[in-house]
């Protein structure tokens, strides 16, 4: 889940503001360390992947999805 930016900044600004630690500022908003952390690395989030998406070898994006699903409803009904 990624939370809004604003929220990001707010959680920033109270920890920043009441000198708190980021455990402390966690337990406070309810939110994960790690993302605590990672929001004073980078407060904004990510635009883009680092990987492109799934293509098949016909170009297709997401047809491998497609195909194991189906694969897997046709050995649901063999069963």
């Amino acid at each position: 889940m990624t939370y809004p930016i604003s929220f990001r900044r707010k959680v920033l600004s109270v920890r920043e503001k009441e000198n708190l630690s980021i455990v402390q500022v966690a337990k406070r908003f309810d939110v994960g360390v790690a993302s605590v952390m990672r929001w004073i690395k980078t407060p904004d989030p990510k635009t883009s992947r680092n990987k492109p998406a799934y293509q098949d070898q016909h170009g297709n994006v997401g047809a491998g999805h497609q195909e194991l699903s189906g694969r897997v409803s046709v050995r649901a009904r063999q069963t």
